[in-house]
């Protein structure tokens, strides 16, 4: 598992956290960000379907072939630069909070959109990574489809275009210009495939639309008695994230749990899959 894999988690843990201490009382509405549009699903679905034809279909796969071609014909040298890059969209999202830019939801809401979106992103692109087991372009490994930075990337990008997309334009056009870069310098660095590249940011795409029309209702079932808890920890080659979710609906007298479930996930730093406890 990469360095950035481990901040990644390390943020949703923060970001879940940030979601447990909001006050009850804290103002929140459901605006036009929340209502479902087809297009949200169609435009991504499309990008995930065309990754996975041009990765499995042996006529659409010289796509991928000439893509990395022409890629590397210009590459002069490898780059670390994406692998902090992928996080530059959803930085600047708190970036133009902390300018005094207002944007749709309150800071204790946006955290905790950020993090759902990227617990499923994070949760689907890894699922389909270790279930195909795609080998990358320069051979490494056997988890090329669909990429992880792009899709981290594209994520931050629709979070910024509809927190800030109606009064900054060319800034959320900005955001999805950093997160396009991100994905072709992963080609670039012969890390992935093109199919893998735009299956990824679908799949960004999709996990945050996702997040914003199940919000409501997921916020509907938490108060401020809500508790979570949660740890990062490194041992013997293998990062491990481990959570303890605890859902509470206010009674007459006393809050009711509605859930408690521990989830525990390991990360190898060989090759191999996931492990996840429920």
């Amino acid at each position: 598992m990469t360095l950035s894999r481990f901040w990644i988690w390390l943020w949703l843990l923060c970001g879940f956290r940030g979601l447990c201490g909001q006050e009850a009382d804290s103002l929140f509405r459901v605006d036009a960000s929340h209502e479902f549009r087809f297009a949200g699903v169609l435009v991504p679905s499309l990008m995930v379907g065309y990754g996975t034809a041009v990765t499995y279909f042996p006529n659409l796969h010289m796509i991928n072939v000439q893509s990395r071609e022409w890629v590397q014909s210009v590459a002069d040298a490898t780059t670390k630069v994406d692998n902090w890059l992928q996080f530059a969209p959803v930085a600047s999202v708190y970036v133009m909070r902390g300018c005094g830019a207002k944007g749709v939801h309150h800071l204790g809401d946006l955290t905790a959109l950020a993090a759902c979106s990227y617990l499923l992103g994070t949760g689907i692109n890894t699922g389909i990574k270790y279930g195909t087991r795609v080998l990358r372009p320069d051979g490494t490994a056997h988890n090329s489809f669909p990429s992880g930075h792009t899709m981290t990337a594209f994520v931050g990008a629709e979070l910024f275009r509809r927190e800030f997309g109606r009064d900054y334009p060319w800034l959320s056009a900005a955001a999805y210009a950093v997160a396009a870069t991100t994905g072709f310098l992963r080609m670039y660095n012969d890390r992935h495939w093109q199919a893998d590249v735009v299956a990824g940011a679908g799949i960004g795409l999709l996990s945050t639309s996702l997040a914003y029309w199940t919000y409501p209702y997921l916020r509907g079932l938490w108060d401020s008695d809500g508790r979570c808890s949660g740890y990062v920890s490194y041992a013997q080659g293998c990062v491990m994230f481990s959570a303890s979710l605890q859902l509470f609906k206010s009674g007459k007298d006393q809050p009711v749990a509605l859930s408690s479930t521990p989830i525990e996930i390991s990360f190898p730093n060989q090759a191999g899959k996931p492990a996840v406890t429920w």
